[in-house]
């Protein structure tokens, strides 16, 4: 059975910064987002379940890591934001700190295949 492993904090966010994310605050949790290289309303987001000042990711049981690749647009019509989601992928804090950071890494990568894959068959397709 996989066991719980506290994930340092500044060991998750070294890594997520080293591959290009910008570190945010959503609520009180800090997050990194990395905008696709082409289009800026794609984009990749890592919910780190980490709080503002917190030195690890919270305790056994608590929130997963989360990733997440979304679409977002401004709706004139509405008059504001909106937001579609196309991939979204839980890290479970399991087995090593080593292996959830690299499965953090390598779900950054799917949903940033996600957002190519999407601009592919429906932004250029126009």
């Amino acid at each position: 059975m996989a066991h719980y492993v506290e994930v340092p904090a500044a060991q998750l966010f070294a890594k997520l910064e080293a591959a290009g994310f910008t570190r945010g605050i959503i609520g009180r949790e800090v997050t990194y987002t990395r905008a696709h290289d082409l289009d800026a309303r794609l984009s990749v987001v890592v919910y780190t379940s980490a709080a503002e000042g917190a030195q690890d990711a919270r305790g056994c049981g608590e929130d997963a890591i989360r990733v997440v690749a979304a679409f977002s647009w401004y709706n004139h019509g509405a008059g504001e934001q909106r937001r579609k989601n196309l991939y979204q992928q839980k890290v479970l804090r399991v087995t090593s700190i080593e292996g959830v950071l690299e499965r953090t890494i390598d779900a950054a990568r799917k949903a940033y295949a996600a957002c190519n894959e999407y601009r592919k068959t429906n932004i250029l397709k126009r």
